[in-house]
């Protein structure tokens, strides 16, 4: 639905001869609604800003675990890591890519990948 047609539904006039001021703050200026309803609208608020802040702490722990799994020695903690950063990275090479050499594991299979798809080689 477009605003032309949202505006006809709340009988709006767009037309600039036609305006009203009253009609415009009885449906959206009603700040007696907003006065009403003060306590759901704070406890929503509330609920969404310690939504905000597990989610961050919850973000931080988990780059923490995958950043200490990522240098690990154990190719067991490496792997999953490797695989979870990829996923969301997107650090497959593309033939529309240009970032095969500088995000892959190594030059060598970087330089393999890259030129089997028709890129240059890197000096």
């Amino acid at each position: 639905m477009n605003a032309a047609a949202y505006l006809h539904l709340l009988q709006i006039d767009i037309n600039p001869s036609n305006f009203n001021l009253g009609r415009l703050r009885e449906r959206f200026l009603d700040f007696g609604l907003v006065f009403d309803n003060f306590g759901p609208i704070l406890e929503a608020v509330l609920v969404t800003i310690s939504l905000a802040f597990f989610a961050e702490v919850l973000g931080i722990v988990l780059g923490l675990v995958l950043a200490l799994m990522k240098i690990s020695r154990s190719r067991l903690l490496r792997f999953p890591a490797q695989l979870y950063i990829d996923v969301f990275r997107g650090r497959r090479c593309s033939s529309r890519s240009s970032s095969c050499s500088s995000r892959s594991r190594s030059w060598a299979s970087a330089s393999r990948a890259c030129s089997s798809r028709g890129w240059p080689r890197s000096p």
